[in-house]
């Protein structure tokens, strides 16, 4: 059996990534890497566009109040 005409117009992309923040502070660590799972969804409409993105975390390291401080 073959299959002709098909193109999909939605997929996901799960890439496993790691995420480094660095910021300067007065005190504290100056590096937060996070790591995890990606959910990247996409749906075609003429070219591939991003419709949403999911990151899990599964482990951290260094500094994790860096966001607030980013925050002010």
């Amino acid at each position: 059996m073959s299959v002709t005409g098909l193109i999909p117009t939605r997929t996901t992309y799960r890439p496993g990534r790691r995420s480094p923040h660095r910021l300067a502070t007065a005190h504290g660590a100056p590096l937060w890497t996070l790591g995890g799972d990606y959910r990247w969804e996409l749906a075609r409409s003429g070219r591939w566009l991003i419709t949403s993105v999911t990151m899990t975390a599964t482990w951290g390291d260094g500094n994790k109040d860096l966001p607030a401080q980013a925050a002010g």
